[in-house]
């Protein structure tokens, strides 16, 4: 059997509940000795760089260090992964990423790195429902009226989507299965096609956020039918779960959070949560996470690495029932 090495030793793989240290030693003081660079595997301007921003911004007084974010997209994200397991793991280098982390291994084969064993969790920042939404022509209100329309008439309902192996297409999947329904499930070139779709009558639903959908919901464009959480959003009250209103047990719930190296110290883990932690506090934080109708949710990594297995067993059943492909 061979023996552990002292890198290995350092922090805990993702899918493990590293403890926070009571006490930080030496290393935790010196650190961090140099600005802090933050990895986004997507292009400036898109959802994700802007909360990785937004929160960097944020973290950077926290650690008196300038926390850097550095765009690194492409191949669904292993570009920027593989940038970070790669990195020296001594804390200065960090990934923020969405829950699509913890799919990307049931959808590209091979990346070069396993997600479960070469990171590590610093931080879950927010977790947020998607919004089942429909077009003005469509008939049904409710997710029971769309089962009952869906049975009815199978195969006649069209559901949009922002791109094969989009969180939206998978929570669009786990619908369709676990209602026992055939709806066709059709993909767009990002949301802006889905609701450009939805608006013409291309689609009769779709699954979308609250923040993109907010404004033509407002001007009546667009209906509201459910939220995909597991409670209702404090961001539209007046709008049921799914599982409420026609399927129960039905969740799905999508984040973003951080992560490092998984040989990071976790005197230096520690330090980072600590830095986010405070981050999440402040009003600026606050008031974006809840545009997307959400509350800033932070906790010890242990929150992270629970959530993130948790979605690698669920997305990886749904993906596999459901023979679905990425883009």
């Amino acid at each position: 059997m061979p023996m552990p090495t002292r890198r290995g030793l350092l922090a805990a793989p993702l899918l493990a509940t590293p403890l926070l240290p009571l006490a930080l030693p030496a290393l935790a003081q010196r650190f961090p000795a140099r600005p802090v660079r933050m990895i986004v595997p997507f292009p400036p301007g898109g959802s994700t760089d802007i909360y990785a921003r937004l929160v960097a911004a944020q973290m950077s007084g926290p650690l008196g260090q300038p926390v850097l974010v550095e765009n690194r997209p492409g191949g669904a994200g292993t570009v920027a992964l593989g940038a970070t397991v790669r990195a020296e793991p001594d804390g200065h280098t960090i990934f923020y990423g969405s829950s699509a982390v913890s799919i990307l291994p049931h959808l590209v084969p091979n990346p070069g790195f396993d997600v479960a064993r070469d990171l590590a969790p610093v931080s879950l920042i927010y977790e947020a429902p998607l919004l089942v939404v429909a077009g003005r022509g469509f008939a049904p209100r409710s997710v029971a009226e769309v089962i009952a329309a869906a049975r009815a008439a199978p195969g006649r309902i069209d559901l949009g989507h922002p791109g094969n192996g989009t969180t939206n297409h998978l929570a669009a999947a786990r619908f369709v299965k676990e209602a026992g329904v055939e709806i066709v499930l059709v993909p767009f070139a990002g949301n802006a096609g889905v609701l450009n779709a939805l608006l013409r009558g291309d689609v009769g639903l779709a699954f979308d956020t609250i923040a993109t959908a907010a404004p033509l919901m407002r001007e009546g464009q667009i209906r509201p039918i459910a939220v995909t959480g597991a409670a209702r959003s404090p961001a539209l009250p007046e709008v049921p779960t799914v599982a409420e209103s026609g399927l129960p047990g039905y969740e799905a719930v999508f984040w973003n959070a951080i992560l490092a190296p998984a040989a990071t110290p976790p005197e230096a883990i520690a330090r980072l949560n600590a830095a986010v932690e405070a981050a999440l506090r402040t009003p600026e934080v606050i008031a974006r996470v809840r545009e997307i109708g959400a509350d800033p949710a932070g906790g010890p990594p242990a929150v992270l690495a629970r959530r993130f297995a948790a979605d690698m067993a669920l997305w990886g059943r749904v993906i596999r029932e459901g023979n679905l492909r990425a883009d």
